[in-house]
């Protein structure tokens, strides 16, 4: 199959729910890594494309998630689903983890895009850095709802990880 059936195949998937054939697990990785980098295909599909490889990939092959994530031009409408995906792989113990950790650390302050630096501080409690949880208790009151439940979920999500006495 070429590339451009491939890609026909992948949109065509993208727009069907999976009780109707909507299944990107059948669709080959190098294409929908070919997809994800492809910043003139459509958000949403690139998005897709990205849950389905965080699914597939292992810990050592995050690079294609990585290269989307670390990608400031990208929308956060595809980084958001990278960093979702790469945290989900990511072992605890592992050395992934630790860098992930730091790039999210670095990340404070910097722009990303609408809802991004929220993601980022979620994503930082979900992998059990506590070092998060003041900025997350500051967001936590934040005025916009949308802010303050991804804080409030996030600071859950690390009482859950590391336990209420070590926050």
């Amino acid at each position: 199959m070429g590339a451009v059936d491939s890609r026909h195949k992948i949109r065509s998937i993208v727009q069907r729910p999976p009780s109707q054939g909507g299944d990107l697990s059948k669709v080959d990785t190098d294409a929908l890594v070919e997809c994800a980098h492809d910043s003139k295909e459509r958000w949403w599909i690139r998005a897709a494309v990205i849950r389905e490889l965080g699914r597939r990939l292992g810990e050592e092959e995050l690079s294609p998630l990585e290269q989307v994530l670390k990608n400031r031009a990208e929308s956060p409408s595809v980084r958001i689903p990278a960093l979702k995906s790469m945290c989900a792989v990511v072992g605890d113990e592992s050395e992934a983890r630790s860098a992930l950790i730091a790039w999210l650390q670095a990340q404070l302050g910097i722009e990303g895009g609408y809802g991004f630096a929220e993601q980022v501080l979620a994503a930082r409690a979900g992998l059990g850095d506590v070092s998060v949880a003041l900025e997350l208790t500051i967001l936590a009151s934040d005025a916009w709802t949308h802010r303050r439940t991804c804080a409030l979920d996030a600071l859950q999500a690390l009482a859950e990880r590391v336990g209420e006495t070590a926050i």
